[in-house]
């Protein structure tokens, strides 16, 4: 469905950004704001990659059987 791929193209997304900065890593020479930028995008990433594995494992599954009791009692 429309969530199911939402949640691909987000991991895709995050994927790219993670390779973009190099696993966050942080240069030697890298100024406190750009450091914490790279912190922050890294808990933004690990987060969004919760929510994601939250809803595509328990939301979505518990709200289908609860969508199928419901069509079972009508």
């Amino acid at each position: 469905g429309c969530m199911e791929n939402d949640h691909k193209l987000a991991t895709e997304e995050l994927g790219r950004l993670r390779e973009l900065t190099d696993n966050y890593a942080v240069p030697k020479n890298a100024c406190m704001a750009y450091r914490k930028m790279l912190e922050q995008l890294g808990q933004f990433a690990q987060n969004t990659i919760v929510h994601i594995h939250k809803e595509d494992k328990v939301l979505f599954p518990g709200a289908l059987k609860a969508q199928a009791a419901l069509r079972e009692g009508s």
